[in-house]
Parts: structure tokens; sequence; C-alpha cells
């Protein structure tokens, strides 16, 4: 009986051993490449605003006003992921308030493209799909999205 717990322990360690190495190579390999801190920084902020979307949707406004809780979810993301491109995934330094405002501009535009897409789309498919259709539309627009990013707006050596 005692063996078999000291079997069952050194098993356990080796499997957190395996799990700790793994989780050190997907932190290197994140920490090394810039789109994958995007796309991560990006995808927890989808996250934070669909959820926010879901609750506003399911809980406070009814489906009827899924486009309203689509916007609010919209801003709360907005606010995320400047803070976390800024320092997390670009490493700018400086100039934040010129960014935020360029950042905004160009965003604006591309919310008011996704909007319309979701728009036009979810009622087609079906008002039940409105988180299916968000996801499918933001995710289209997300690599066009780094490139602008990386040129532009959070451009390195930018002052």
């Amino acid at each position: 009986m005692r063996l078999e717990g000291v079997r069952d322990m050194l098993a356990s360690i080796r499997m957190t051993a395996r799990d700790s190495h793994l989780r050190s190579t997907i932190v290197a390999l994140v920490a090394r490449h810039r789109f994958l801190r995007f796309a991560l920084v990006g995808g927890t902020g989808a996250c934070i605003g669909l959820g926010t979307t879901w609750f506003l949707t399911e809980l406070i406004f009814g489906l009827e006003r899924y486009f309203t809780a689509y916007l609010v979810g919209t801003a709360v993301t907005l606010i995320y992921n400047f803070t976390l491109y800024s320092y997390a995934v670009f490493g700018t330094t400086r100039n934040h308030a010129r960014r935020l405002i360029v950042y905004l501009g160009y965003i604006l535009m591309m919310i008011a493209i996704q909007a319309s897409v979701v728009r036009i789309i979810t009622p087609l498919i079906g008002l039940e799909w409105y988180l299916l259709v968000i996801t499918a539309v933001v995710g289209t627009f997300a690599a066009f999205n780094f490139l602008v990013f990386k040129l532009a707006i959070f451009r390195e050596g930018d002052s």
C-alpha cells in the first residue's frame, strides 16, 4: 500500500514536470512572437467583449437589443486591447495620447465596417446566432488589423 502511494507521487511529479515544461515552452513562444501576443490579447479581448455582449443581451437588454449590447461590449474591448497592445504586444513607451487618438479613429472606422457586416448577416442567419456572426466578423479582420497596428499605429521607433 505504501509503495503504491510512492509510485503515484512519482508519477504525479513526472506529469507536473512535463506540464511545467510545456507551459514554459508556450510562454517562451508567445514572448518571442509578436503576432502570437497580438492574437492572445485580441482573443482575450474578444472573449471579454463577447462575454459583455452575452451578459447584456441575455440578462439585461433582451435579444431584440443584441446590437446595443454588442456596441457596449466593443467599447469595453477597445480599452482593454489598446492598453495591452501598447505595453505587452508592441512595447510602446511614449506618445500614448496621440496613439490612442489614431487607434480610436482607425478602430471606429473598422467597427463601423464590422458592425455593418454584423447587422446585415445576423438577421439573415438568425438572431440566435449573433455571437457566432460577431466572432466570425472580428476574426476575419484580425490579420489586417495586426498589419496596420504594426506598420503604422504602434510602429517601433515612432516618436
